[in-house]
């Protein structure tokens, strides 16, 4: 029988250049012996692809990268992982994903996405206004212009269309409750008004 296995593998440990609000990993990575283990070893890297291809040439195996934030470890660790794989491998089967918050991307890392046909996850929190406040960088700037340079929206028209028109009302008062306890929580104040959605179908008051 065909055997189907994934690998999670965090190529830059708990690494990450962001400080998001509700970041639970950051917190448990503080609280560990070893905070972080930096980015993994070529040598690590090799034995981890060959006792994948190990489970024989029949195999369909998915790579799956994930942090912290992966491409933190850079693009030069995911080229010599692919050509490492493409060198061992015989007749398996293997796919790629990685899931980033996009702030370290640029073509280099878009040609070789393409390539090798990497499945890839954009972390994105909505809208301008509510992902600006929950997903800072280390420096505290705002995130969603650098990220939405890879989310192109007149490609899936369809998935905007339906994010615009229908649940906002109900997630702006999710997102309102969340935002007023982690202002509680931080002693944080506001005046501001959040707009929810393109046609502002519902609004946070902060």
């Amino acid at each position: 029988m065909k055997k189907h296995v994934s690998f999670l593998i965090k190529p830059a440990s708990s690494l990450c250049n962001m400080r998001c609000r509700y970041c639970f990993y950051y917190d448990v990575a503080d609280h560990r012996n070893v905070r972080s283990f930096g980015i993994m070893k070529e040598e690590t890297m090799k034995v981890l692809v060959d006792k994948a291809l190990e489970l024989g040439d029949d195999s369909d195996i998915s790579f799956h990268f994930q942090g912290g934030e992966p491409t933190v470890a850079g693009l030069v660790f995911f080229e010599k992982f692919v050509s490492y794989v493409r060198q061992k491998k015989t007749n398996q089967t293997v796919h790629y994903a990685l899931q980033t918050n996009a702030t370290l991307l640029d073509e280099k890392w878009i040609d070789f996405f393409y390539k090798n046909r990497f499945l890839i996850g954009v972390s994105l929190d909505g809208y301008q206004e509510m992902h600006n406040y929950f997903r800072k960088d280390c420096q505290n700037k705002d995130t969603y212009k650098t990220v939405k340079v890879y989310i192109r929206e007149e490609e899936y028209p369809e998935v905007i269309e339906h994010m615009k028109t229908r649940g906002y009302t109900k997630l702006s008062g999710y997102i309102k409750d969340l935002i007023a306890q982690d202002m509680e929580r931080t002693g944080e104040k506001s005046n501001k008004t959040v707009n929810i959605g393109r046609d502002n179908i519902g609004t946070i008051n902060m």
